[in-house]
């Protein structure tokens, strides 16, 4: 996972447990059961994905226009909610509404690549606003315009599986490459060897501001990808981080067991319908045609975020996460599930830097609903919750959820799904 900050964070984990994590999908009766959960304040109802629920708590019109602005967020109506949240924040007398409001219309400039716009409209705010906007002010990006071509409806391309991973077929610039399919990572990156082979010239410079899973700094910097080929589709214009060549391989001592040459984000698996067909080794390129769907269940706030339920009707969302092995619990699971017999385990973690070996706690048996489908866990381990999130989070859905069986990604009509032959 790759987060576009100034400290920029790339989670990309290999984990070696010292229990074996399964999960089995199956055909479910789709749950009809109501959440059962009472959300105590508005802010709760807010972080936990129910903006729909603002009437219950409160009157208050800019709580109001804030539950509107979200609503649209989850509808994936960036536009709409990017008027109301420039709205509150220069209208609103409540600092809470409009602190929130500005987290929320940060992430609104980010998915749509309008970094001009934020630049505009943070540049001369206070100083927390210019601690947030040097996160976004990468030269690469600003004044840039970028071009999305599809060569044909639909294409077919192959994928390979290594260590729980995906990873696909790019062309750069007119030559070859390998890149890890990483839903989890805002923005497409690319190694140092990649962009010398390539002619793609370094921007700006920013040291020690990505994060590996191991807490070690490196550098990053940001260029322009003149093209970007992926199947059917391609970029031209396209901003991208680069990052040296050895943060992209992974060793084990002097032995290293995995490299690859650069990084997919969701900058561009927003922008196509995919299928993902890990059993049979492809993945089906789609450019994507608004529908009308009635029951979104994904939608992106600073990662993408799939709603999925528990046996109990409860109401979850898990972060999807293609750069991650296998899905994991957060905390806050705990407190809306409250399951029993927790257990104790640890886990070795691999990642840009190095090695740790970490605590955790793990779930014997749980399952939760997926659409149609039900998703049983043995086994199932805690993880971190990523920070400066404003939805709540209960857990990360990894690759472990699509090996034997097809998953279907339609970020334009809201649509995660597992599909079964």
């Amino acid at each position: 996972m790759i987060k576009l900050f100034l400290y920029t964070s790339i989670a990309i984990l290999i984990f070696i447990s010292c229990s074996t994590q399964k999960v089995t999908v199956t055909k479910s009766q789709k749950s009809l059961i109501s959440d059962t959960l009472n959300y105590s304040t508005y802010w709760t109802a807010m972080r936990c994905g129910f903006p729909e629920l603002a009437n219950k708590y409160t009157t208050e019109p800019d709580k109001l226009e804030f539950a509107k602005g979200l609503i649209n967020i989850l509808e994936n109506n960036f536009s709409i909610s990017e008027t109301i949240f420039k709205k509150i924040i220069e209208s609103t007398r409540n600092d809470t509404v409009r602190d929130n409001s500005k987290i929320l219309l940060e992430q609104v400039f980010i998915y749509q690549s309008k970094w001009k716009d934020y630049f505009d409209f943070f540049r001369n705010n206070n100083k927390v606003d210019s601690t947030e906007i040097r996160r976004l002010l990468y030269p690469a990006f600003v004044n840039n315009s970028e071009r999305i071509n599809y060569s044909k409806l639909i294409d077919t391309i192959p994928i390979c599986v290594k260590n729980g991973l995906i990873f696909i077929p790019v062309n750069v610039n007119g030559r070859d490459y390998n890149f890890l399919f990483d839903s989890g990572s805002q923005l497409t990156l690319l190694s140092t060897d990649v962009s010398s082979e390539t002619g793609i010239n370094s921007l700006f410079k920013h040291p020690a501001s990505l994060i590996a899973s191991t807490g070690k700094l490196s550098d990053v910097e940001t260029g322009i990808i003149k093209s970007f080929k992926v199947g059917n589709y391609e970029s031209n214009n396209k901003p991208c981080l680069i990052s040296e060549s050895a943060n992209l391989k992974f060793k084990f001592w002097f032995y290293t067991f995995l490299s690859f040459d650069g990084v997919i984000g969701w900058d561009v698996i927003k922008n196509l319908d995919i299928l993902i067909d890990c059993k049979n080794k492809k993945m089906i390129i789609s450019k994507p045609q608004l529908r009308n769907v009635t029951e979104k269940n994904l939608f992106w706030l600073n990662h993408p975020i799939v709603r999925l339920k528990s046996t109990s009707g409860i109401e979850l969302l898990f972060f999807f996460d293609s750069g991650a092995q296998n899905s994991k619990f957060y905390d806050f699971l705990l407190v809306k599930l409250k399951p029993e017999d927790l257990k104790d385990d640890k886990e070795l973690i691999y990642g840009i830097g190095g090695s740790y070996t970490r605590n955790l706690k793990k779930i014997p048996n749980i399952s939760f609903l997926l659409k149609s489908n039900k998703l049983d866990f043995e086994n199932l381990v805690s993880g971190y919750e990523p920070e400066d999130q404003f939805i709540k989070l209960d857990g990360v859905l990894g690759n472990d959820i699509g090996l034997e069986d097809k998953i279907h990604i339609d970020a334009i009509n809201g649509v995660f799904e597992i599909i079964k032959d």
